[in-house]
């Protein structure tokens, strides 16, 4: 699961655990055979429409949503994806992630930038109250939609750090060459190719070589990307890979990348930290806000910059532990169970 999907799961889980008197209906446009380690007081409901398509959005949300609402006695419907139902009287708490397509409306296909623009207005209208990850996308939203304060409240990303395995066994490193990692998906807001063309600027004058290493899914627009990682000797491409081969990835890198143009939050950025690894990462949007005291923060679109950035992290000793202290540190400021304390409380304001 990524982002999204991530923070729905275990706020929902946090949620129903702390909560075992209250009931709680998921709703799915489809069956996964994910694994969901939910209590009993989550009940999985498919709607039998599959919705990836605009016309589809609206027809699950505004048709099919309401009736298995009404079908479900639900008292509060809780957004986490960003989109909600013009046409339920129920009360909404919506999650905005980002607003993105408003900064780069270009990497957003035709259909879906207009359904953008003309619906999220009336998301933000409709609902009760919104939840952001950051407090870079209230400030945002407030900027562009001229929403009051006091409607919006920010609940941070976090990790289940429980979860990581931290023994290496049956994982294989991709190289022998010390590396630079970039996890995650692959499109044109990511900054790829630019951290590619700084990762071969930092391996002409680094004394020793380097490699930077790749794993993610190719999404949308991906095409420029697919064909500079082809096109660099020292990039290693691995596709998508596990939770478990992630987090390895991560412990052994000389650091994480993540210079990407634009992030509500940037959870690699504390994935990263929960594994010792210091982190380059990009000066514009919540990435400084996440990042904290752990990462050196450097203009996404400044090739040298970033190149600079690999070389000092990659030689200088001292610098990397000061990093990894303070990333450890800064790992203590998110959790599951405060953002869905704040979730729970608002859903429970709202439906009164």
């Amino acid at each position: 699961m990524e982002g999204m999907a991530r923070y729905i799961y275990e706020t929902t889980r946090h949620m129903a655990l702390d909560h075992p008197d209250d009931n709680f209906y998921l709703m799915m446009d489809r069956n996964v055979d994910l694994i969901f380690d939910f209590p009993n007081n989550v009940h999985r409901v498919i709607v039998p429409l599959q919705a990836r398509h605009p016309v589809l959005w609206r027809l699950w949300f505004d048709v099919y949503l309401p009736r298995y609402f009404r079908k479900h006695k639900i008292d509060v419907f809780y957004s986490g994806d960003g989109y909600c139902s013009l046409s339920t009287r129920i009360p909404t708490l919506l999650v905005i992630h980002d607003i993105a397509y408003v900064h780069f409306p270009e990497h957003v296909k035709g259909l879906a930038r207009y359904d953008y623009r003309f619906f999220v207005p009336k998301y933000i209208t409709k609902a009760q109250h919104i939840i952001t990850v950051s407090n870079f996308v209230k400030s945002d939203i407030i900027k562009h939609f001229a929403v009051p304060v006091e409607k919006i409240s920010v609940a941070y990303n976090a990790l289940d750090t429980t979860k990581i395995k931290s023994d290496d066994l049956g994982h294989k490193l991709p190289t022998q060459n010390p590396y630079f990692v970039y996890v995650g998906s692959l499109n044109p807001r990511k900054n790829i190719v630019r951290m590619i063309q700084a990762f071969e600027l930092f391996n002409q004058s680094s004394p020793v070589k380097h490699q930077f290493v790749i794993a993610g899914k190719l999404a949308w627009k991906s095409l420029a990307i697919k064909t500079k990682m082809a096109s660099s000797a020292n990039v290693i491409y691995l596709g998508s890979v596990d939770e478990d081969y992630k987090y390895f990835l991560l412990r052994h890198a000389v650091a994480t990348m993540y210079c990407s143009l634009h992030e509500g939050f940037g959870i690699p950025i504390i994935e990263a930290y929960s594994q010792g690894t210091p982190v380059i990462t990009s000066d514009v949007a919540s990435m400084p806000e996440v990042a904290g005291d752990g990462a050196l923060c450097i203009h996404p679109e400044r090739i040298d910059d970033i190149a600079h950035a690999m070389l000092t992290v990659s030689t200088d000793k001292d610098l990397r532990d000061i990093m990894i202290i303070a990333g450890r540190r800064r790992i203590d400021d998110f959790s599951w169970g405060t953002t869905s304390t704040l979730i729970y409380d608002k859903l429970k304001s709202i439906a009164k």
